[in-house]
């Protein structure tokens, strides 16, 4: 991204996805406003004319995380959802690729930056909170169609597979990327454990 020479060529996605490579590289304490600005190849007089702050910035950074995740996950229609069809959605959503851990890096450092960010905070728990409800509705229809238990609990199942995706998404960030595929059999095997 370094090396743009016209700040009029700038567009907020690329502000956005320079943030999120810094992120995933640097952290968040290397993340400054002249860092910013040296990485898209601006002036630091131009980033206010795209956010109102850092934190705006952050949650850009969040924002543009998780709505790669989910334009994977989105392009299957829920009747067309099987049991068997939740591993390869897992399987998108989890770092076991190189765009896929960029993703998840951005993820650790915000996640950790909301636990004392209040307006951090409120973006990941609806974040989290759009998850559940796609899990319950995934579940909803599997439980229809006869492919989990009837008394399986939704609220629960899909709050334990998003922890466990949580989870296990972090942890494979510190295992080698040619490894990870390996770190995905507890999540499928739970999924088993409520095959009907």
């Amino acid at each position: 991204m370094a090396g743009k020479s016209s700040d009029h060529k700038l567009s907020r996605d690329d502000i956005i996805t320079a943030v999120a490579e810094l992120i995933a590289e640097q952290g968040l304490e290397n993340l400054t406003m002249r860092n910013i600005a040296k990485h898209v190849g601006c002036s630091v007089g131009t980033l206010p004319h795209y956010f109102d702050g850092k934190d705006d910035i952050v949650i850009a950074a969040l924002n543009w995380s998780n709505e790669r995740i989910f334009s994977r996950l989105g392009n299957m229609e829920v009747d067309e959802i099987h049991l068997e069809s939740l591993y390869p959605l897992i399987r998108m959503a989890m770092p076991v690729d190189g765009v896929s851990d960029t993703e998840w890096r951005v993820r650790l450092c915000l996640w950790d930056y909301a636990a004392t960010n209040e307006e951090m905070r409120d973006t990941v728990n609806k974040i989290n909170d759009s998850v559940t409800d796609l899990l319950k509705g995934l579940l909803d229809h599997l439980q229809k169609t006869g492919e989990i238990h009837a008394q399986q609990d939704k609220d629960a199942t899909a709050m334990t597979l998003l922890h466990m995706c949580i989870g296990g998404g972090f942890n494979m960030l510190h295992t080698p990327l040619e490894q990870r595929e390996g770190k995905l059999q507890p999540l499928f095997n739970y999924i088993e454990s409520i095959r009907a």
